[in-house]
């Protein structure tokens, strides 16, 4: 067995989180030294790739991202943060915080899109908040919560093409 250090994103630490069959992996990297934001991460190969955030503009709270799945397509997923709306009536803000909503997204040719701007009607009722996998076929499993109950349900993603 041989090891490989992927390096970070400019931070002291990175995790792997999932490999696929090209030995493409996906993860999360501290992005400096200075805080501990961190970024999804994708690595080609050659070199580990800063996926963003949704948020890059924003607190700094608010400017971080989690890859926890890659398909063949070299498709991520994962969950990154968005600015709250209403601590009181959201129940995707984060706990302990007034500020920040935790989104589900997909990332694929160099752009990140929350997943919850891509399930219509379904967005009514239930909250991406994490997206786990992704498989060959594009489909995803993911974490929603209920806007009605606030309770948790796993969630199978199937791309209507």
């Amino acid at each position: 067995t041989t090891m490989r250090d992927l390096g970070t994103l400019g931070g002291s630490f990175s995790y792997g989180m999932a490999i696929n069959a090209s030995n493409r992996v996906a993860g999360y990297s501290s992005i400096n030294k200075v805080d501990s934001r961190v970024h999804a991460f994708w690595f080609d190969g050659t070199g580990m790739k800063d996926l963003g955030s949704l948020a890059p503009n924003s607190s700094k709270l608010e400017d971080q991202s989690v890859a926890l799945g890659v398909n063949s397509a070299d498709r991520v997923v994962g969950y990154a943060y968005l600015p709250g709306i209403n601590p009181n009536t959201d129940p995707a803000v984060q706990p302990g915080t007034t500020s920040v909503r935790q989104v589900a997204f997909v990332w694929s040719e160099g752009t990140m899109t929350d997943l919850n701007k891509l399930i219509g009607t379904a967005a009514e009722t239930y909250h991406l908040n994490s997206a786990t996998a992704i498989n060959d076929n594009g489909q995803i499993v993911a974490t929603a919560l209920s806007k009605e109950t606030g309770t948790r349900r796993a969630v199978l993603l199937t791309p209507s093409k």
